[in-house]
């Protein structure tokens, strides 16, 4: 089984969630989102992924098998750098955030 660690819980992170939600080889495992949303993002959880943290960041011992970018470019900065650097492959939704000055730069890097 594949664990997946899902940055962003609005519009893109929840569709992803749903889709993901009868998969029997893919398990969310992490849904990270800030404080601010994590209320909103329990809810959906509860209904597409109730085996799944809501968490702030991944936490230090979590290992993912692939991370799931839904949340834009603060993310990016925040949770799939440090994540590539960890060893952990992820994939970015939002590909608008990779034409930032650099930030294509920081994730080959990464």
């Amino acid at each position: 089984m594949m664990n997946i660690a899902l940055i962003g819980c609005g519009a893109i992170g929840s569709s992803v969630l749903e889709l993901l939600k009868n998969e029997a080889r893919l398990q969310v495992r992490w849904v990270l989102v800030p404080e601010a949303a994590k209320a909103q993002a329990l809810e959906v959880v509860a209904r597409h992924a109730p085996q799944a943290q809501v968490v702030p960041a991944l936490p230090a011992d979590a290992r993912p098998d692939l991370i799931v970018e839904c949340a834009g470019h603060a993310a990016i900065e925040e949770h799939v750098l440090p994540a590539l650097a960890r060893g952990v492959p992820a994939v970015v939704a939002s590909i608008g955030a990779m034409s930032a000055p650099g930030m294509a730069e920081k994730v080959q890097a990464a």
